[in-house]
Protein backbone atom coordinates (compact mmCIF):
# COMPACT_ATOMS: atom_id res chain seq x y z
CA UNK A 1 0.00 0.00 0.00
CA UNK A 2 1.35 3.41 -0.97
CA UNK A 3 1.36 6.16 1.62
CA UNK A 4 -1.03 8.02 -0.70
CA UNK A 5 -3.69 5.56 0.50
CA UNK A 6 -2.98 6.18 4.19
CA UNK A 7 -5.16 9.03 5.45
CA UNK A 8 -2.89 9.59 8.44
CA UNK A 9 -0.16 10.95 6.11
CA UNK A 10 -0.07 13.84 3.63
CA UNK A 11 2.29 14.00 0.67
CA UNK A 12 4.84 16.84 0.91
CA UNK A 13 7.42 16.48 -1.89
CA UNK A 14 8.96 14.06 -4.36
CA UNK A 15 12.71 13.87 -4.80
CA UNK A 16 14.62 11.77 -7.32
CA UNK A 17 17.73 9.63 -7.33
CA UNK A 18 18.94 9.00 -10.88
CA UNK A 19 21.48 6.31 -11.68
CA UNK A 20 22.66 3.95 -14.39
CA UNK A 21 20.41 0.89 -14.56
CA UNK A 22 23.43 -1.43 -14.26
CA UNK A 23 23.74 -0.12 -10.68
CA UNK A 24 20.19 -1.07 -9.70
CA UNK A 25 20.52 -2.68 -6.26
CA UNK A 26 19.01 -5.87 -4.93
CA UNK A 27 16.02 -5.42 -2.61
CA UNK A 28 17.90 -7.17 0.22
CA UNK A 29 20.76 -4.64 -0.10
CA UNK A 30 18.36 -1.67 0.09
CA UNK A 31 16.56 -3.18 3.09
CA UNK A 32 19.87 -3.76 4.89
CA UNK A 33 20.96 -0.20 4.06
CA UNK A 34 17.77 1.28 5.56
CA UNK A 35 18.10 -0.87 8.68
CA UNK A 36 21.66 0.38 9.15
CA UNK A 37 20.60 4.02 8.77
CA UNK A 38 18.33 3.82 11.79
CA UNK A 39 17.07 0.66 13.49
CA UNK A 40 13.88 2.52 14.47
CA UNK A 41 12.80 2.98 10.86
CA UNK A 42 9.83 0.76 10.06
CA UNK A 43 10.13 -0.90 6.64
CA UNK A 44 7.11 -2.33 4.80
CA UNK A 45 5.67 -2.98 1.35
CA UNK A 46 8.92 -4.45 0.03
CA UNK A 47 8.79 -5.48 -3.63
CA UNK A 48 11.41 -6.93 -5.96
CA UNK A 49 11.41 -8.07 -9.57
CA UNK A 50 11.91 -11.72 -10.52
CA UNK A 51 15.70 -11.30 -10.20
CA UNK A 52 15.51 -9.85 -6.68
CA UNK A 53 16.23 -6.29 -7.79
CA UNK A 54 14.61 -3.42 -5.92
CA UNK A 55 11.14 -2.29 -7.08
CA UNK A 56 9.68 -0.41 -4.09
CA UNK A 57 9.35 -0.06 -0.33
CA UNK A 58 7.90 2.17 2.36
CA UNK A 59 9.83 3.58 5.31
CA UNK A 60 8.13 5.10 8.33
CA UNK A 61 10.03 7.19 10.83
CA UNK A 62 7.62 7.72 13.74
CA UNK A 63 10.14 9.87 15.63
CA UNK A 64 10.29 12.27 12.65
CA UNK A 65 6.53 12.14 11.94
CA UNK A 66 7.36 11.18 8.35
CA UNK A 67 7.11 8.34 5.90
CA UNK A 68 8.88 7.74 2.61
CA UNK A 69 7.77 5.71 -0.42
CA UNK A 70 10.59 4.73 -2.76
CA UNK A 71 9.84 3.24 -6.17
CA UNK A 72 11.97 2.27 -9.18
CA UNK A 73 11.36 3.59 -12.68
CA UNK A 74 13.26 3.28 -15.96
CA UNK A 75 12.65 3.78 -19.66
CA UNK A 76 11.64 6.76 -21.76
CA UNK A 77 10.04 8.72 -18.93
CA UNK A 78 13.35 8.74 -17.04
CA UNK A 79 15.54 9.70 -19.99
CA UNK A 80 13.10 12.41 -21.12
CA UNK A 81 13.05 13.85 -17.58
CA UNK A 82 16.86 13.73 -17.42
CA UNK A 83 17.25 15.40 -20.84
CA UNK A 84 14.79 18.17 -20.00
CA UNK A 85 16.58 18.84 -16.72
CA UNK A 86 19.96 18.90 -18.46
CA UNK A 87 18.66 21.34 -21.08
CA UNK A 88 16.98 23.59 -18.52
CA UNK A 89 20.14 24.02 -16.45
CA UNK A 90 22.78 23.66 -19.18
CA UNK A 91 24.25 27.14 -18.81
CA UNK A 92 24.78 27.09 -15.06
CA UNK A 93 28.32 27.63 -13.78
CA UNK A 94 29.60 24.65 -11.82
CA UNK A 95 32.59 23.89 -9.67
CA UNK A 96 34.57 20.67 -10.20
CA UNK A 97 32.44 18.55 -7.84
CA UNK A 98 29.18 19.80 -9.36
CA UNK A 99 30.51 19.17 -12.88
CA UNK A 100 31.33 15.56 -11.96
CA UNK A 101 27.76 15.10 -10.69
CA UNK A 102 26.37 16.57 -13.94
CA UNK A 103 28.48 14.22 -16.03
CA UNK A 104 27.30 11.25 -13.96
CA UNK A 105 23.71 12.53 -14.20
CA UNK A 106 23.94 12.68 -18.02
CA UNK A 107 24.56 8.90 -18.12
CA UNK A 108 21.58 7.97 -15.92
CA UNK A 109 18.78 5.85 -17.37
CA UNK A 110 16.97 4.74 -14.20
CA UNK A 111 15.40 6.53 -11.25
CA UNK A 112 14.06 6.14 -7.75
CA UNK A 113 11.10 8.37 -6.95
CA UNK A 114 11.44 9.27 -3.27
CA UNK A 115 8.08 10.53 -2.03
CA UNK A 116 8.08 12.28 1.33
CA UNK A 117 4.97 12.20 3.54
CA UNK A 118 4.12 14.06 6.73
CA UNK A 119 2.11 12.44 9.48
CA UNK A 120 -1.18 14.29 10.01
CA UNK A 121 -1.32 15.54 13.58
CA UNK A 122 -2.94 18.39 15.44
CA UNK A 123 -0.20 21.03 15.37
CA UNK A 124 0.22 24.50 16.72
CA UNK A 125 -1.25 26.83 14.07
CA UNK A 126 1.68 29.24 14.49
CA UNK A 127 4.21 26.49 13.73
CA UNK A 128 2.51 23.92 11.48
CA UNK A 129 5.80 22.21 10.51
CA UNK A 130 7.25 22.12 14.01
CA UNK A 131 7.00 18.34 14.32
CA UNK A 132 8.33 17.31 10.89
CA UNK A 133 12.02 16.49 10.76
CA UNK A 134 13.50 15.98 7.27
CA UNK A 135 16.39 13.97 8.70
CA UNK A 136 15.01 10.60 7.60
CA UNK A 137 14.41 11.87 4.08
CA UNK A 138 17.93 13.27 3.75
CA UNK A 139 19.48 10.09 5.18
CA UNK A 140 17.53 7.87 2.78
CA UNK A 141 18.35 9.99 -0.29
CA UNK A 142 22.05 10.09 0.61
CA UNK A 143 22.12 6.31 1.13
CA UNK A 144 20.32 5.65 -2.18
CA UNK A 145 22.80 7.90 -3.97
CA UNK A 146 25.66 5.92 -2.40
CA UNK A 147 24.26 2.45 -3.13
CA UNK A 148 23.51 3.30 -6.80
CA UNK A 149 26.49 5.61 -7.46
CA UNK A 150 23.79 8.00 -8.61
CA UNK A 151 22.76 11.61 -8.21
CA UNK A 152 19.97 12.99 -6.05
CA UNK A 153 17.75 15.80 -7.29
CA UNK A 154 15.77 18.32 -5.30
CA UNK A 155 13.31 19.36 -8.03
CA UNK A 156 12.11 22.43 -6.11
CA UNK A 157 15.58 24.00 -6.09
CA UNK A 158 16.97 22.26 -9.17
CA UNK A 159 20.00 21.19 -7.17
CA UNK A 160 21.89 17.95 -7.53
CA UNK A 161 22.54 16.27 -4.20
Amino acid sequence: MSMFQDESYDWRDTYFVLFESVNRPQLDDVKRMVEQLNPRYEISNLHADSQGRFESLTIRSPADFTAIDVSFLNGDEVTEHRDAFLKELATEDRDELEQEKWERFARCDARFDVMHFEQVIEADEEEPDAMVDPGALINVIDALVDITHGVGIDPQSGMLM
